[in-house]
C-alpha cells in the first residue's frame, strides 16, 4: 500500500506558525484530515456539492426520539387513511404474507421423543386440535371480536402502519372456551413513560430495560393520547415475563440499529413523495375537471358588455340572475361587435403519468416493491413478471418469519403450557426439559402460496426438482399450492378408491420428466460415442 502524501507547509502556514504556533499546529491539523478525507469523495469537506451536508451521528434512540417518532406515526396513519398507495401496499404486503392466516402442522421430533412415525403423527394431531380450539374462536380476542388468524393480519398490519405494536397476553377464563390465555393487542401510541415522565437510561419510550438493554416492563397508558373518552388517565406497568418464564407481554417491531428501543413506520422513508404525489394528483385532477368546460371569453368594442337578456338557452340561471352560465348547446345571441372565443384545453398533461411512473419507481424501492407489483400494472412480460415475483416474495417471506416469531411461536407455546398444565395433552417433559419441550413444540407454519404464473413451466420445472431429488413433494405442496402433501395423499387414495369401486377411469398418470441433456460424446449405452476422442 504506497505512504500516504506528507503535508507540506507553504508561505502562509509558515508565518502563521511564527506568529501564533499554537494556531499553526491547528491549521496543520485540520489540512491533514481535509487530505484524508478527499480519499472518500463523500466524506469531503470542500467540495461545492458537499458543502453543506453535515448530518450528525446519532443513537438509535435520539434519531427516533418521541417527537419524531410520533410525528412520523401520525403522517404515516394519515397516508393509510387518504392515500390508495399507501393504503394498498400495506394491505397487499398483509395479504401475501399473512392471507387468511397462518396454521401450525405439527410435527413432533420422534428420534429425540423416542416415538414411532404412529405416535408421532397421533399426538402431532392432538397438539394440532388444542391450538384449533384456541385459535378458530374469537373467545381468544379479549375483546371477542377476532380470532388468532385475524389478528395476525391486524398485528402485521399494525407494525407496517406504526412502526410497531403490543400483544399481551392476560389470563381470564370465561364461558365454556377451556382455555383462559387471552391475546389484547395494543397500539403504539399508549406506550409511553408513567406520567409522561422524560426518558432515562433505563426507561426509553414506555420501555423499562435492565443493565443490559433487556425490557423488564412496559409502561400502558389506560387511554390513547388525546383521546376524547372521558375518564382518569393511568399506567398499567406490565411485566416483560410471566412467573413461568413465559412471554407476557410482545413487542413486535424490527429493530434496525443494536440498542433501538422502538420501531418506526414502513412508509418513513418515503412519507415525503407519497403526501406530494397526493397533492400533484389532485391539483391535476381538478384541472382536468375545470378545463373539461369550455372557458369563454366575450370580446367586446368599447368595453359595451354583453346582453344577458338576449342570452338563449342558459342552464342554472335564476330569474334575477346576470351571470352567464354555458351548457349544451347553448345559443348565444350576442350584441353587433362581440365575439365570444373558446380558450384550448390543455389538461391532460402528457408528461404528468411518465413523470409519476419515475417516482413510483423510487417509491418501491423504498417500500422494497417492484414497481408494477406495487401499482398492480401487469403488462409486462413473462420474464419480467417473473423476476419481480420472485423478487417481492423475497420480501413477503421474510415478513411471514417475523410475524411467526414475533407473534405465532410466542402464543403458541402459551398454548400447549396451558394445555399440559391442565391436563388436556400429556406430553412427558414438557414443563421441566427444555430439549423435550422444544420437541414437542415443532413444526411448521403454513401460509398462502406464491402462486403461478406460467402453471405448466413452473410445474415441469417442480417435478424435474422432485425426480432428481433436490426438493419434496411436500416441499413443493406447500410452496406452490400452500397445501399438505399428506392430507391430499391421504385423501387422493380414498377418491382413488371410490372410482375404482364405481367402474371411473382414475386419470392420467403423470408424464416422466425430460431426461437429463445428453453429452454429445457419450453413448446411450455409456461408452464413448464412435469417433469421440479418448
Amino acid at each position: 500500500m504506497p505512504e500516504k502524501s506528507k503535508i507540506k507547509a507553504n508561505f502562509i502556514d509558515r508565518a502563521i506558525n511564527f506568529v501564533a504556533p499554537r494556531a499553526g499546529i491547528e491549521r496543520m491539523r485540520a489540512r491533514a484530515v481535509m487530505a484524508m478525507t478527499d480519499e472518500f469523495t463523500g466524506a469531503s469537506r470542500d467540495r461545492r456539492s458537499m458543502f453543506n451536508f453535515f448530518p450528525r451521528s446519532e443513537s438509535p434512540d435520539d434519531v427516533a426520539d418521541k417527537y419524531t417518532r410520533e410525528t412520523l406515526v401520525e403522517r404515516s396513519r394519515w397516508l393509510v387513511r387518504n392515500n390508495a398507495i399507501a393504503s394498498g401496499t400495506i394491505d397487499s404486503n398483509c395479504i401475501y404474507s399473512i392471507g387468511p392466516g397462518l396454521n401450525f402442522k405439527s410435527k413432533p421430533k420422534k428420534e429425540i421423543l423416542g416415538l414411532t412415525e404412529e405416535q408421532a403423527k397421533k399426538i402431532g394431531n392432538e397438539i394440532e386440535n388444542e391450538i384449533s380450539i384456541f385459535a378458530e374462536s374469537t373467545e381468544c380476542d379479549i375483546e371477542r371480536t377476532l380470532n388468532f388468524y385475524e389478528k395476525q393480519n391486524q398485528t402485521l398490519g399494525q407494525i407496517f402502519e406504526a412502526g410497531g405494536c403490543l400483544t399481551y397476553l392476560p389470563y381470564l377464563k370465561r364461558g365454556k372456551n377451556p382455555y383462559g390465555l387471552k391475546i389484547q393487542t395494543i397500539e403504539y401510541e399508549r406506550l409511553n413513560n408513567k406520567d409522561n415522565a422524560a426518558d432515562s437510561a433505563t426507561l426509553v419510550q414506555g420501555v423499562q430495560k435492565d443493565e443490559n438493554g433487556a425490557p423488564t416492563n412496559y409502561h400502558i397508558c389506560s387511554v390513547y393520547p388525546d383521546s376524547k373518552t372521558i375518564g382518569t388517565r393511568n399506567w398499567n406497568i406490565i411485566p416483560a415475563y410471566k412467573d413461568n418464564d413465559l412471554k407476557n407481554i410482545l413487542h413486535h417491531f424490527v429493530p434496525r440499529r443494536p440498542g433501538q428501543t422502538r420501531g418506526i413506520p414502513y412508509l418513513a422513508p418515503i412519507i415525503e413523495y407519497l403526501y406530494t404525489i397526493t397533492g400533484l394528483r389532485k391539483a391535476e385532477l381538478d384541472a382536468i375537471v375545470v378545463q373539461s368546460f369550455f372557458a369563454m371569453i366575450i370580446e367586446t368594442e368599447g368595453a359595451r358588455g354583453v346582453n344577458t337578456k338576449k342570452l338563449n338557452a342558459e342552464t342554472g340561471a335564476k330569474p334575477k340572475d346576470d351571470d352567464i352560465k354555458l351548457g349544451p348547446a347553448v345559443i348565444l345571441d350576442l350584441k353587433p361587435g362581440e365575439k365570444a372565443v373558446f380558450g384550448k384545453p390543455e389538461r391532460p398533461n402528457s408528461t404528468f403519468d411518465s413523470f409519476l411512473n419515475s417516482c413510483y419507481q423510487e417509491i418501491g424501492i423504498g417500500l422494497n416493491q417492484p414497481a408494477q407489483i406495487m401499482m398492480k400494472n401487469y403488462n409486462t412480460s413473462y420474464t419480467s413478471a417473473q423476476a419481480a415475483f420472485l423478487d417481492v416474495w423475497k420480501f413477503y417471506i421474510m415478513k411471514r418469519v417475523f410475524t411467526i416469531r414475533s407473534f405465532c411461536e410466542p402464543i403458541k407455546e402459551n398454548i400447549i403450557f396451558e394445555a399440559v398444565v391442565s391436563g388436556r395433552l400429556k406430553l412427558p417433559g414438557f414443563l421441566n426439559d427444555i430439549r423435550l419441550r422444544r420437541a414437542w413444540l415443532n413444526g411448521q407454519w403454513v401460509g398462502p402460496s406464491r402462486g403461478q404464473i406460467d402453471p405448466v413451466k413452473e410445474l415441469t420445472a417442480a417435478q424435474m426438482a422432485d425426480d432428481y431429488g433436490y426438493k419434496t413433494s411436500e416441499q413443493i405442496t406447500e410452496e406452490i399450492y400452500g397445501g399438505d402433501f399428506n392430507d391430499n395423499i391421504a385423501q387422493k387414495k380414498y377418491e382413488i378408491q371410490l372410482k375404482t369401486d364405481a367402474g371411473m377411469p382414475i386419470g392420467k398418470t403423470p408424464a416422466p420428466a425430460p431426461a437429463p441433456p445428453q453429452d454429445p460424446n457419450q453413448s446411450q449405452d455409456g461408452n464413448p460415442a464412435p469417433g469421440a476422442p479418448a
